[in-house]
C-alpha cells in the first residue's frame, strides 16, 4: 500500500511537473512574443527621433551656414554700392559740350 502511494505521487509529480513546464514555456513564449510585438514600434520609433534628430540639426546648420553667406554677400554688395556713390559725387563726370552747328 505504501509502495503504491509513493509511485502514484511520484508518476502524479512528475506528469503534473511536465504538464506546468509545458504550459509555462508555451505561456513564457507567448509572453515572450506580445512583449516583443510591444517593444518593436517602442525602439523604432527611438530610432526614428533619434534620426530626425540628426538631420534637422545637419539641415539646420547648412540653412545658418547659407543664410550667412548670403547676408555676407549682399553686405558686400551694398559696400560697393555705396563706395562707387562716394566717388561719382566726389568726382563728377563733367557734362558734355553743346554741339556745334
Amino acid at each position: 500500500d505504501h509502495g503504491r502511494d509513493v509511485l502514484e505521487k511520484t508518476l502524479l509529480r512528475s506528469f503534473v511537473e511536465k504538464v506546468i513546464g509545458r504550459i509555462a514555456r508555451r505561456f513564457g513564449q507567448e509572453f515572450a512574443e506580445k512583449a516583443v510585438a510591444r517593444i518593436v514600434p517602442v525602439f523604432s520609433s527611438a530610432v526614428g527621433a533619434v534620426l530626425n534628430y540628426y538631420f534637422v540639426r545637419a539641415w539646420g546648420r547648412r540653412a545658418i551656414a547659407h543664410f550667412h553667406q548670403r547676408h555676407l554677400e549682399e553686405r558686400s554688395r551694398r559696400v560697393a554700392a555705396m563706395e562707387l556713390r562716394a566717388t561719382e559725387s566726389a568726382n563728377p563726370v563733367p557734362a558734355l559740350p553743346a554741339p556745334r552747328t
